[in-house]
């Protein structure tokens, strides 16, 4: 499944979304087996993860893996310079 939207913000989310999980995955030292069932996803999902391969991974899908391994993800949004909401 992919988001609708694939312009650059929506890229710049997804990345960071899968910084914030790499880095997450790597310092649990798992194999990507344990990892997927740590997270409830299959383990195609940590390979895909951990290795770039964003296009078949929604936004929706890396903010349910990062609130299972309680990884914090904060969002801001902006109107002019000027902070709306956080």
């Amino acid at each position: 499944m992919t988001d609708r939207i694939q312009g650059p913000k929506v890229r710049e989310v997804r990345a960071k979304l899968l910084s914030a999980l790499r880095t997450y995955i790597n310092d649990q030292g798992l194999k990507q087996k344990e990892m997927a069932d740590r997270l409830g996803v299959y383990p195609m999902r940590i390979h895909r993860v951990m290795n770039g391969d964003d296009h078949n991974l929604s936004i929706e899908c890396l903010m349910e893996m990062c609130d299972t391994a309680k990884i914090e993800v904060q969002v801001t949004t902006y109107r002019f310079g000027k902070v709306m909401s956080k």
